[in-house]
Order: structure tokens, then C-alpha cells, then sequence
């Protein structure tokens, strides 16, 4: 499909499955914190009202990491060393700031965190799409480029599977306390009333079991992380399309080709995944919350299923 030669052919084969297994985990820790988005309420001492605010500043951040690389990725990381860096740093940092994420008991911190951690991620996918057109065009990168959305997606899909089995019960549950009904802030060890692991002597939970799916979610992306500088480490040499003499006419006609009113079209793309994502991330917390709190009263365990 790609007529490339055997050396490029390998570096694709190892590179392919490490971008889309870290593209998995930016569907995972995107979407983990929707249905467990009341215990992060709990946990900080913050209303079910104001918690949103989490996905406020993480869009933000999102925007802004993704304008940054835009700017740097081409003009100023020019070797392939430098880009796989670049990748490996920015998902490593995506899943370290996940994982403290329940481990934070000041809202300020949450937002600041979840701020830091969607700037790295909206580093992460902007570099990892631009780095695909940079090593085999732009034509034959459109499929590729599409496949990262459907293993973000994928990551959707399995945040729903992954976080289901560590929520807890109704019977284990205060849904006054976790809805804000009383006027109760509690601590890091109250996140949920899931039962005390037997082997803790002191009585309290080393590890909030609500905190399982941030620790594995960020874990995957800590993990596939290394997999670009394993690659960056390689004796073989990163493909670059732009470089390459060009047998294609239908590649040499695209660069050719202007385009006209490219300001106003980067702006109404901008304008049009500015409401359309941000409305599309924000629905699924929205839901998990009314399923919980709202008229429904579901239990933790089947507001997630629906």
C-alpha cells in the first residue's frame, strides 16, 4: 500500500502499533473521568456543580497544547529523534498527571492537574497526526489519520468496561454524602465507602479503590510511552515523504494546489471542533451525574451501564 522499502516498512511496523495502543489510552483517560466524576466531587470537597469546571480547564488546556505543537513540532523539532521525545514525553506526562488525579483533595489542584495533563495529551495527538503526513504525505496518510480516531475511540468504548467493576454498589454507597445532599467534605480515605481491604491492619485503604481505573489508565499511556524512545533507540532510519523524490502525480498536483481563504477556514474548523467536541466529551459526565444524582437515582454500578 505504501510502496516503501524494507527499512521504512520495519519502522512502520513498529511504529504504527505503538501510536495507536498510546491513542487507546488517550480514549481511556479522557473518558474515565466521566463516570467517576462524583467522587472526584467527593474527594476535593466540591459540589456536584462545580466539579465540571474539571473539563473546562482541560479543554482549555487541550486547545492550548495543540496550538503549542503546532507551532514547535515542524519549525523546531527537525530530527526523528527529537519528534519521538516529543511523543513519549508529552503521553508520559498524560498518564502521570492521571494517576494523581484521585489522589488530590484540593479542587484547585484537580483543575490544575487535569489542565496540565490535557495539554500534554492535546501535545500528543497533534504531533503523533502531524509526524503520520510528515512521513507519507498527505494523501496516503488519511487512513492512518483516521485510524487514530478509531482507537480513540476504542479507548472510549473501553473506559465504560474498565471503570464498571470498581464502582461501588448501592448498598455501599451514601448517595446523600456523594450528591451533595449534606453538607459533608470529605477526606481522600472517604473517596467511596467500598469495603477496607482484610490485610490493612490500620483500617484504612492505602489505595481508594475508585483510583484503580486512573492507575491503569495512566499506567497504559506511561507504558506505551517508552515504546518511541525504544523506536527513537533503532538503527533505522525515520521515512520522510518531503524528502523523497516524488513518483506520484496526484501527490505532486495536491502540494501544488492553494488554498483560498485559509485564514477563514482555519478559523471555522477551529470554531466547529471547539463547540462540537467540547459538547461531546462534556454530555457523557453530564449523564453519569443525572443518572446518579439526578430524578433516575441509579447505583453507581448501573448508572455506568446505561
Amino acid at each position: 500500500m505504501l510502496g516503501l522499502d524494507r527499512e521504512s516498512s520495519i519502522w512502520f511496523g513498529i511504529y504504527f502499533p505503538i501510536s495507536w495502543s498510546t491513542q487507546f489510552g488517550h480514549g481511556l483517560v479522557t473518558t474515565v473521568v466521566g463516570p467517576t466524576q462524583p467522587y472526584l466531587a467527593k474527594n476535593t470537597g466540591t459540589s456536584i456543580d462545580t466539579i465540571n469546571f474539571v473539563w473546562t480547564f482541560g479543554f482549555f488546556g487541550f486547545l492550548l497544547g495543540s496550538l503549542l505543537t503546532g507551532l514547535i513540532f515542524k519549525q523546531y523539532l527537525k530530527t526523528a529523534r527529537a519528534k519521538l521525545v516529543f511523543l513519549a514525553s508529552t503521553s508520559c506526562i498524560t498518564g502521570i498527571f492521571m494517576i494523581a488525579l484521585p489522589f488530590t483533595s484540593s479542587f484547585a489542584l484537580l483543575v490544575t492537574f487535569r489542565l496540565i495533563q490535557f495539554l500534554a495529551l492535546g501535545g500528543f495527538i497533534t504531533g503523533d497526526a502531524s509526524l503520520i503526513i510528515y512521513l507519507i504525505g498527505p494523501i496516503k496518510a488519511r487512513p492512518f489519520t483516521m485510524m487514530i480516531h478509531a482507537v480513540i475511540g476504542a479507548g472510549f468504548l473501553a473506559a465504560t468496561f474498565l471503570v464498571q467493576p470498581f464502582l461501588p454498589s448501592e448498598n455501599e454507597t451514601d448517595k446523600d454524602e456523594l450528591c451533595n445532599r449534606r453538607s459533608e467534605s470529605l477526606g481522600l480515605y472517604n473517596l467511596t465507602t467500598m469495603p477496607i481491604n482484610e490485610d490493612d491492619s490500620d483500617g484504612t485503604q492505602v489505595i481508594p479503590t475508585i483510583a484503580w481505573p486512573f492507575i491503569i489508565s495512566g499506567g497504559w499511556c506511561i507504558v506505551f510511552s517508552f515504546g518511541f524512545l525504544v523506536l527513537a533507540c533503532l538503527p533505522y532510519k525515520m521515512p520522510n515523504f518531503y524528502n523523497q523524490q516524488q513518483d506520484s502525480e496526484s501527490e505532486e498536483k495536491f502540494e501544488e494546489k492553494r488554498m483560498r481563504y485559509q485564514p477563514l477556514f482555519l478559523v471555522l474548523v477551529f470554531l466547529y471542533y471547539f463547540v462540537t467536541c467540547g459538547i461531546e466529551r462534556i454530555y457523557q459526565p453530564m449523564a453519569s451525574t443525572f443518572g446518579l444524582c439526578g430524578p433516575l437515582d441509579l447505583s453507581p454500578r448501573d448508572n455506568d451501564q446505561s
